[in-house]
């Protein structure tokens, strides 16, 4: 039994594998041909800029649109993919200096919501992957910003609390919250609770979240009332 028990494990962790290779071959891949595509399709966008044939043109834009949706959803998945092909070298990261990486790369969407971000109880250091923490925090303070209520500044506290092996931290904010239904859906790849033309994206970035937590060997969960907050576990 023991021995079956470990071939089973052995081929769960083979077909892992073959999906990741697969995802990514798939996103990277169809790169090209969907640039082709739009190319063309925007050639015969402009060909038609002077006729008086709209029904033609409006078939054409949505082309054009449908195309454009393509490729970021290819970005995406492709970036979802390169999460999973990193491998984990633990190195200690100075937190502080990181988040003022992450908040330099947001810099405009800070500025044009003046967003304010407070710091509440961090670590000095952890372990874990640099370039993975950095987009953890990059998409939950992000998400954070764009998912404010309109016409309030979007507050965001962000705090850590340590425990035998390792830190709990909670990014909190006061936007427009989460069902609690949809808990455990908004961790999910191409999940998406509201309407893309007032919050673009195509619903990866908790997905991304999610991934590199469990990586890291934590896990990330949510709750949500006046606002919503992510808690997530990270070694020390």
């Amino acid at each position: 039994m023991e021995k079956q028990e470990n071939n089973q494990t052995d081929q769960a962790r083979e077909i892992k594998k073959e999906l990741q290779r697969f995802a990514y071959a798939v996103s990277h891949d169809l790169q090209g041909p969907l640039r082709i595509v739009n190319g063309y399709v925007k050639i015969a966008q402009r060909q038609l800029a002077d006729s008086d044939n709209e029904e033609l043109k409006e078939y054409i834009g949505m082309a054009v649109e449908g195309v454009k949706q393509m490729e970021a959803y290819l970005a995406d998945l492709l970036a979802y993919s390169r999460v999973m092909h990193t491998e984990i070298e633990p190195k200690t990261i100075k937190l502080s200096n990181l988040i003022e990486v992450v908040k330099y790369g947001l810099r405009e969407e800070i500025e044009t919501s003046e967003a304010l971000i407070n710091l509440e109880g961090i670590p000095e250091t952890i372990e874990g992957s640099k370039d993975l923490i950095k987009q953890l925090f990059f998409h939950l303070i992000g998400n954070a910003i764009k998912f404010r209520k309109e016409g309030k500044k979007p507050v965001i506290s962000i705090s850590g609390t340590q425990y035998d092996g390792g830190w709990s931290f909670e990014i909190s904010d006061n936007g427009i919250g989460i069902p609690e239904n949809s808990f455990d859906r908004i961790f999910e790849l191409f999940q998406q609770l509201h309407p893309k033309d007032k919050y673009p994206g195509n619903g990866v970035g908790l997905a991304i979240c999610k991934k590199i937590v469990e990586m890291h060997g934590g896990t990330i969960g949510v709750r949500s009332g006046d606002g919503s907050t992510i808690f997530f576990t990270l070694p020390g």
